[in-house]
């Protein structure tokens, strides 16, 4: 048994103007909000009738709770929108506390081959016992958690790629998916410190297991990660109609890409 957390609820400042009036992770890309789509890929990845799959919303909250309901009924019955406690980690320790673990956590304004991922993170947390965090080789965000990563095992983990005092960026950057254990959480609540913040300490016993990130993946952090080239469609969203176009954005918007980010 396990569950899932969909981070939904932060303002969205870097987004501007787009996510004034609107919750980041509800801005369109080919014609439907970026979390749906990303539910579209979630869901079918977490096998188990029972497994509760929670939206935690906060900024424009009821936004994301209103087409919960309409997902529930056209992508998963499984779906709920659960209004943050607090802020950070306060929201995401208070609603995993009336949650099955391991807890699954994604971020919703993240796209990517869950189908692959999820069943990959699940099986070496079933092998090992250990939190999982996944990462990908190709790099999407500048100034971004990173980690180095041997085989199946996180061998460092940075909290920035361009703060020195965490030393050099590594090899992977994290794509906001993580599997928490008990452990993660009791010490989140302990130190009341962030579920990054606390996998952080599990790196020194090699007590942090670690998937590769199949394939491209998409984080929207500003309106330019919404420039989507068409030959990514395919892989970040399958599911979508060919005849969906991406929103149109102004010819002086530039999308980011690997050069934008520290080396791995």
């Amino acid at each position: 048994m396990t569950s899932v957390i969909v981070l939904c609820g932060g303002p969205g400042t870097r987004m501007g103007a787009t996510s004034r009036d609107r919750q980041k992770c509800l801005t369109p890309l080919w014609g439907a909000p970026l979390l749906q789509l990303l539910l579209a890929r979630l869901c079918p990845a977490v096998s188990g009738p029972d497994v509760p799959i929670v939206l935690l919303t906060g900024h424009h909250g009821h936004q994301v709770a209103n087409l919960a309901r309409q997902w529930r009924a056209r992508i998963d019955p499984r779906i709920q929108a659960v209004a943050e406690h607090g802020a950070g980690w306060v929201g995401v320790e208070h609603a995993a506390r009336d949650l099955p673990d391991p807890v699954l956590i994604v971020a919703g304004n993240v796209l990517l081959d869950y189908e692959t991922l999820i069943p990959r993170m699940l099986e070496e947390h079933r092998r090992s016992g250990r939190p999982v965090v996944a990462a990908s080789e190709q790099w999407r965000t500048s100034g971004h958690y990173t980690l180095t990563a041997t085989h199946d095992t996180v061998t460092s983990w940075h909290r920035t790629a361009d703060t020195p005092a965490h030393g050099r960026p590594g090899r992977y950057e994290v794509v906001d998916t993580y599997l928490l254990t008990a452990e993660v959480l009791a010490l989140m609540r302990a130190r009341r410190i962030s579920h990054t913040r606390a996998l952080g300490f599990f790196v020194a016993d090699a007590a942090l297991g670690f998937c590769a990130v199949p394939g491209d993946w998409l984080h929207v952090e500003t309106p330019a990660d919404l420039i989507v080239a068409p030959d990514r469609k395919a892989s970040l969203c399958p599911a979508v109609p060919p005849s969906s176009r991406s929103p149109v954005r102004p010819p002086s918007a530039r999308a980011p890409s690997p050069a934008d980010s520290p080396p791995g």
